[in-house]
């Protein structure tokens, strides 16, 4: 049998509350009697011995005490046993009338009553530890065995003790009528707090399993809806706590899918665009030449020549991408003095730029150190930021390779005054296969995947890259730094 998880929920509180519920009756069952009768010993106790210290302080003697303690500490009227005893005394001691014979009046000190009848009560000491009312079998006056008095208790006034309380022997108080009536309303009490507790569990765990599961079914629905092929979806996040995190990773996961499927189905078109575009130029002059039946000349040959080349680099770029993607693009850094780098780098493109008419300048702080770097990977980078520079400057504009110490770090900066980039550009600008202009250049390199290589091989050397620019007409900045170099 399948369960949902709102009725696992549901049935978890009600599970709860039945134990609590449980639990708090056996414990008040199983422990009120003592506490009870704890109870009810230290108030009587406590009425004693502030009987005694009221007696003592008025009458600064014992005697009459007795008879005092005995009105304000009666016998039961109702205790059977007693009666019953009491009837058989009254049988030996009738007169000749046929009526009981009054009491023999009592001693001074001493109580009127028999010594049966302090079982189970309380007995008062002297300060000597002379009995003053009687317990157990001994009268007043007598003085017990210390084994009988290792649980008494001082009886204190200013400082001084003045009596001692024997509390009542081990056999204790009777609570049969009071327990019964004590543990009937207990029990109604307990009874009543268990099932509204079970009541309010239920309802808690309705509602609280309707508002746990909300964003889940939203879930799951989404979820249903992306498995179909519309990874765009969106759950609306109504709490703030991990369910709402996991809402908001929901999302995220979703644009961050709808995003890349929008990525690879636009890199297959442009895949197909740049690889289309080569071979039907190649295609074209063959049939040409097969038409014809004439050999290629030099020009067509150099012409199919170049859009080959052009097919290589973009597998290679794309190979490059690739071993990116799964981590596998190897780099070997080590010390490279950054003048050699970047008189290198001049050296490789002077003349490309003079060709261009752009100028290309060199800018270098003096008294930088060797940093960690992989050399050729970085004159592939900086040579892909030259190549995107001289696409979008005009004719004597110039393109500047700067090096400079920015507190910590070494930062390589490439600029050019070109033709600048839209702000709203410039967070895709390193997306593969992006390109500012919607029109797609047939220039050989420009398959907008350099900036993206360049990205990748930065940041397998533990290094980042970025771009600014003012605006359309104001130039570009793409800037390179490597932290923690000083």
């Amino acid at each position: 049998m399948k369960w949902s998880l709102r009725t696992k929920l549901i049935l978890s509180y009600f599970a709860l509350a039945s134990f609590t519920g449980i639990v708090i009756f056996l414990l008040i069952f199983l422990t009120s009697d003592q506490r009870l009768k704890s109870l009810l010993e230290q108030e009587q106790q406590a009425e004693i011995i502030e009987e005694v210290q009221t007696w003592y302080q008025a009458e600064k003697s014992w005697l009459g005490f007795a008879n005092y303690f005995d009105n304000l500490h009666p016998k039961a009227k109702n205790d059977p046993k007693r009666d019953k005893r009491e009837g058989k005394k009254n049988k030996k001691h009738k007169t000749s009338e046929g009526k009981p014979k009054p009491p023999k009046p009592s001693n001074m000190g001493k109580s009127p009553y028999d010594p049966d009848s302090r079982i189970n009560q309380y007995g008062i000491l002297d300060a000597d530890k002379r009995v003053i009312v009687q317990f157990l079998t001994f009268k007043a006056g007598d003085i017990p065995p210390e084994a009988y008095l290792n649980k008494i208790i001082p009886i204190e006034l200013d400082n001084l003790v003045i009596a001692w309380l024997v509390p009542k022997d081990a056999k204790g108080i009777s609570l049969k009528s009071e327990k019964k009536i004590f543990f009937e309303h207990t029990n109604q009490i307990l009874l009543i707090a268990v099932l509204i507790s079970l009541l309010v569990a239920t309802l808690l765990g309705v509602i609280l399993a309707k508002y746990l599961l909300q964003p889940i079914e939203a879930l799951t629905k989404a979820s249903h809806v992306m498995a179909q092929g519309d990874l765009k979806q969106s759950i609306v996040n109504t709490s703030h706590d991990e369910l709402g995190d996991l809402a908001d990773s929901f999302n995220k996961m979703s644009d961050g899918l709808a995003k890349a499927d929008t990525q690879r189905r636009q890199m297959t078109a442009d895949i197909a665009h740049d690889l289309g575009t080569p071979l039907q130029v190649i295609s074209g002059y063959i049939e040409m030449a097969q038409e014809l039946n004439k050999p290629l000349d030099q020009d067509k040959l150099s012409i199919i020549n170049t859009e080959i080349n052009h097919i290589k680099r973009l597998l290679s770029d794309l190979s490059i991408l690739s071993d990116a993607d799964k981590q596998t693009l190897s780099v070997i850094c080590q010390p490279v003095a950054l003048s050699s780098l970047f008189e290198r780098v001049q050296s490789a493109y002077k003349a490309q730029c003079a060709l261009a008419q752009v100028t290309l300048v060199v800018h270098l702080d003096t008294h930088l150190p060797d940093i960690n770097l992989d050399e050729e990977r970085m004159v592939q980078v900086l040579g892909n930021l030259i190549n995107n520079a001289l696409r979008y400057t005009d004719k004597e504009g110039e393109i500047s390779l700067s090096v400079r110490r920015e507190d910590r770090n070494i930062v390589m900066e490439v600029r050019d005054n070109g033709l600048g980039i839209e702000a709203k550009h410039l967070p895709f600008i390193f997306d593969r296969f992006y390109r500012v202009s919607d029109s797609r250049s047939n220039e050989t390199g420009n398959m907008g995947l350099g900036l993206s290589i360049s990205k990748a091989l930065v940041e397998l050397q533990h290094a980042s890259i970025g771009v600014t620019s003012a605006g359309i007409g104001k130039g570009s900045c793409f800037k390179i730094c490597f932290p923690n170099q000083f």
